[in-house]
């Protein structure tokens, strides 16, 4: 019985993922680009955003500000001593970036948004954590205003994260959207 049950364990936990080869190019292409993204408009805004550019209109504002964040979302975790900062965010992020890159890869991802997800949040993951090993911060510079709500001070990657969030949690809830077909020429 105890045998059955390591069994088990080894073959859930401690075997690779089988990998569709059908995903590789999407996974890729979607981390590739979002990567780019991420890191040539944190390179600008270090380059060039010296002071805090707001763009407004009706209710609605852009702001443009340079920040380099120690923590996680809203700051978190900005407090703790370096080295904890470097096990959680470096650590535990890299397993989690892992994970949702060779999820994307498998077999057992299913549907399209699951896969742009998983991809999504990978990337978003992979471009914070690039800062963060480089330099040890994340560079920030977006903040946005509508109706008197207000976000924190993000980035490209942070948006991967998000849009990787909500197409999750929409094939949580089991929402069908439906993606162009492409038709066949005749």
């Amino acid at each position: 019985m105890a045998y059955r049950k390591i069994e088990i364990v080894k073959n859930t936990f401690l075997s690779a993922p089988k990998i569709e080869t059908r995903h590789i190019q999407p996974v890729f292409l979607i981390t590739f680009v979002t990567l780019v993204l991420d890191q040539v408009s944190k390179w600008a805004a270090v380059r060039w955003i010296q002071r805090i550019y707001d763009f407004r209109a009706l209710n609605f504002e852009i702001r443009l500000e340079h920040a380099e964040n120690p923590g996680a979302f809203l700051s978190l975790g900005s407090s703790l001593d370096t080295s904890s900062r470097f096990a959680l965010f470096v650590g535990i992020v890299s397993l989690i970036i892992l994970f949702c890159l060779l999820s994307a890869l498998s077999v057992k991802t299913q549907s399209k948004l699951q896969l742009w997800g998983l991809s999504l949040l990978g990337a978003g993951g992979l471009g914070n954590l690039i800062d963060r090993i480089s330099h040890g911060t994340v560079t920030d510079f977006l903040w946005l205003s509508f109706l008197g709500l207000h976000t924190g001070v993000f980035n490209v990657a942070d948006m991967a994260i998000m849009a990787g969030v909500l197409f999750m949690l929409i094939e949580g809830l089991g929402l069908k959207i439906q993606f162009p077909h492409k038709q066949k020429p005749s």
